[in-house]
């Protein structure tokens, strides 16, 4: 049988990645089934020297260095695999036990209709499984979920006909090829967990600035779609109230506890008010903590 899954692993040359491959390779699936992308724009030899070790006991290991700068490297990735369906998978998180084989039986079981899938990975309050009729119900119901890379899943032929022509978003290429999927007539979101992230803390996840990511670039894909018109203004609040919530967590950690991370936050007070504000933001934390504080739902 032929491939039928591609995970897809850019990094930039860390250590967990080899933890990444072990929970991979150790569930004990055919390698005719998948092939695994490693593409790395980092400058660790002792990594490469590590990658190319692993890659000559693996036929199915496909490792390649790159020039690609930050999250293009996702791209890089991307434009390597071969197989039917594309998965990606964060370099700091392991598959879980089963995660592999069901991975490969949806790419199996949908090589025809080729729904679109996102894997949420229990990160938000739906049902295990949901299934959508329209890209404006399945952004509502991904919310700032969108954001995150980890959940993406393209089918090759679909990532074919994308056009990344014109470039791509420097901080989250990976919704211009999620949200390249408008005229689908059916959408999965899977909120099973499959991934589990090794704990590494916010200390060496990359120096970009993290409220222009959050509370300009990202809103602004959002925003985009709506002047597009392929979602409606309910679903463009819903979002950027979702990522409102998000942005206050991590003022709320970096700002106020002041938890270690690598992320540059110096232009905080420049970045929140393009779409938001400092009021707004501080009374969303205020409303989290009280919620949480008493037991209410947020």
């Amino acid at each position: 049988m032929s491939k039928l899954l591609s995970l897809c692993i850019p990094t930039n040359g860390i250590d967990e990645v080899f933890d990444v491959l072990d929970s991979i390779y150790c569930q004990g699936i055919s390698e005719d089934l998948y092939e695994v992308v490693v593409t790395d724009n980092g400058a660790d030899f002792h990594f490469f020297q590590k990658m190319n070790e692993f890659v000559s006991l693996h036929s199915n290991c496909i490792y390649a260095r790159t020039s690609a700068v930050l999250f293009a490297n996702q791209i890089e990735c991307f434009d390597r695999a071969t197989a039917p369906l594309i998965k990606f998978i964060n370099h700091r998180m392991v598959l879980m036990p089963g995660s592999l084989a069901k991975f490969i039986q949806f790419a199996n079981d949908n090589l025809e209709e080729k729904p679109v899938i996102y894997y949420a990975n229990g990160s938000l309050k739906t049902n295990e499984l949901v299934e959508l009729s329209s890209f404006d119900s399945f952004v509502k119901t991904l919310g700032y979920q969108s954001s995150w890379s980890g959940g993406l899943c393209i089918w090759k032929d679909h990532y074919a006909k994308t056009d990344l022509s014109a470039g791509v978003n420097r901080l989250f290429p990976h919704c211009d090829i999620l949200f390249s999927q408008r005229d689908s007539s059916s959408y999965f979101i899977d909120n099973r967990r499959y991934l589990d992230e090794l704990s590494s803390g916010h200390s060496k996840k990359g120096s970009y600035d993290l409220f222009e990511a959050f509370a300009v670039e990202y809103p602004s894909i959002i925003l985009d779609l709506y002047r597009d018109g392929d979602i409606s203004s309910e679903t463009l609040l819903s979002v950027l109230d979702t990522n409102l919530s998000f942005i206050a967590t991590l003022v709320f950690k970096f700002l106020i506890l002041k938890e270690p991370c690598s992320y540059d936050l110096s232009r905080f007070s420049d970045t929140v008010v393009v779409f938001y504000s400092k009021k707004r933001i501080y009374e969303r934390i205020i409303g989290l903590s009280f919620k949480k504080v008493f037991g209410f739902p947020e």
